[in-house]
């Protein structure tokens, strides 16, 4: 249980970071050749993947909050379980790709964050019951 809520805690930090990280992207207060592996070749285009990179980012700190028991939300246990294992999913996957990156900003500070983020949701995901 303590192990649960110390990833639950650095998760919700790390997703509540990432939404503001990709809001300032937005915002071209970040430059966005720091994201999406420096492949993104116009604003529209910015657009169209920051805006699935904060709505999958909202999803997932939903998920990790209702693991937590933080948020209220009838939510199905099975739902929050398949939820965790995309994000577990996605993570990894998302580490091999920060590893291809054309940024080395971006491959060298993403990488590990992916990867601690994959981390953490496995010990969510077989940490025995906190549902």
């Amino acid at each position: 249980m303590y192990l649960t809520r110390i990833a639950s805690g650095i998760l919700i930090f790390l997703f509540s970071a990432s939404l503001l990280f990709h809001f300032l992207v937005l915002g071209n207060v970040i430059p966005y050749e720091m994201v999406w592996g420096g492949r993104i070749e116009n604003r529209e285009q910015l657009i169209q993947f920051e805006t699935f990179s904060i709505i999958s980012n909202i999803i997932f700190l939903v998920i990790i909050l209702k693991k937590a028991q933080i948020l209220a939300w009838n939510i199905s246990p099975k739902a929050v379980r398949i939820g965790l294992w995309v994000i577990m999913i996605m993570f990894f996957l998302n580490t091999l790709g920060n590893l291809l990156s054309l940024n080395s900003t971006e491959k060298w500070i993403m990488t590990p964050l992916t990867a601690i983020t994959a981390l953490l949701t496995a010990i969510l995901i077989f940490t025995k019951k906190q549902d």
